[in-house]
């Protein structure tokens, strides 16, 4: 007859067997919960059975960091790289671009309303420098003494512009130009120049004074005293070894 196990020991096999790792799933820390450990570590790892980076299965292709579809990074989507909105976007004004911005003279082949005589030459070609103003190169000054008036120019050489002294409100004499293209009405007679005159009849003008009982008023060649007042630009001299005296440069 065999003989019969008591109760305690079989109790004991049972606890043996309860605390030991190949239980198969018996009891904590069984087969389940080491599969679920496994399948954790491969997720966080990245990879997968067929060899996939482990991006999810809803990611849209974006390079990640900017999610904004144009792959530069930068978040803004314009695909420059760049998140700031000067240049190289296009945003600012560029020199160059043969577009006239407001704080430009001009750019490139674009001079807007800008030409040689609008800015006081005579003609020429108006040019663009590289940073954007005005290049006068081309422009032409006004050239003083080739009898033509250009300019600001009143006369030039023997073009008086169909002046006289008359227009003046001088008497009839010769009109002339001056080396800086102005007029010159030192050949003009003042009116009432040849009048006669006396002490008690002075000169009807008061720019005259009387010599010999003759009004002049002080051209070049007129009679005159020391104290007397010639034109502009002359002065009263005696005329070689003599006594007699005329307004002269």
């Amino acid at each position: 007859m065999a003989p019969r196990l008591s109760p305690q020991f079989t109790i004991c096999v049972l606890a043996l067997f309860a605390c030991s790792p190949a239980t198969g799933g018996l009891g904590e820390g069984g087969a389940g919960e080491d599969a679920d450990a496994a399948d954790t570590a491969t997720s966080e790892a990245g990879g997968s059975e067929d060899g996939e980076a482990g991006w999810s299965s809803g990611d849209t292709g974006d390079a990640p960091g900017d999610g904004d579809g144009d792959g530069d990074g930068d978040g803004d989507g314009d695909g420059d790289g760049s998140t700031d909105t000067g240049d190289g976007d296009g945003d600012g004004p560029t020199c160059g671009d043969g577009v006239l911005d407001p704080d430009e003279q001009c750019d490139g082949s674009e001079l807007g309303s800008g030409s040689c005589m609008g800015l006081g030459f005579v003609g020429g070609e108006l040019g663009c420098n590289p940073n954007c103003t005005f290049d006068t190169a081309g422009c032409l000054s006004p050239i003083c003494g080739n009898d033509i008036i250009e300019g600001s120019e009143e006369c030039d050489g023997a073009n008086l512009d169909d002046l006289d002294c008359t227009d003046f409100e001088l008497d009839s004499g010769e009109l002339s130009c001056d080396g800086s293209c102005k007029y010159d009405t030192q050949g003009c007679l003042t009116p009432g120049v040849g009048d006669s005159c006396g002490l008690l009849d002075p000169c009807p003008n008061g720019l005259l004074y009387c010599f010999s009982s003759e009004c002049y008023d002080g051209s070049e060649g007129d009679p005159c005293n020391l104290w007397d007042t010639c034109k502009p630009g002359l002065s009263c001299k005696f005329v070689g070894l003599t006594t007699k005296t005329e307004c002269m440069p």
